[in-house]
């Protein structure tokens, strides 16, 4: 089995954001097939009262404040080298970015369902949440400077 070589700041975060990338167009994609779907083809939803979609929003909710607490939650040991700091970089990248899809694609099948606009803006807000998580060289400067200690 072929390992991930983490020494090179730039092979990381460019795989980073290839995931990241990924995630973000699978949600959009999903969600013009939903608006086909809806909109041009047979399919007339269901109609569950709504409960559906308070699901699929308190769902967005809940890992919103789970993904929100729990990325700075992976340990890092105290005198981490850089290619350990590139491999936790790349896993909140992951555990930040998978769970919003989720939640995202949830709420595009409510959408798909029920029909309501809310669960699409649901679905938008999740979206704009991990467009702007998304990774650059700043962020993952910045996380290996805040984590490396220097001594004088």
């Amino acid at each position: 089995m072929n390992r991930m070589d983490f020494s090179d700041r730039k092979k990381v975060l460019r795989k980073c954001q290839i995931i990241a990338g990924a995630l973000i167009m699978g949600v959009v994609m999903f969600v013009l097939v939903a608006i086909v779907l809806t909109e041009f083809g047979s399919f007339e939803g269901a109609d569950f009262g709504g409960i559906l979609i308070a699901v699929a929003g308190g769902f967005a909710i809940a890992i919103s404040i789970a993904v929100m607490a729990g990325s700075k939650k992976i340990p890092i040991a105290e005198n981490a080298d850089e290619p350990e700091l590139l491999k936790v970089f790349m896993a909140r990248n992951l555990l930040t970015k998978a769970p919003l899809e989720g939640a995202a694609l949830f709420n595009v099948i409510a959408f798909i369902l029920e029909q309501s606009v809310w669960s699409l803006a649901i679905t938008g807000f999740l979206v704009a949440v991990m467009i702007a998580t998304f990774p650059t060289q700043t962020k993952l400067d910045n996380f290996i400077t805040a984590h490396t200690t220097t001594t004088v």
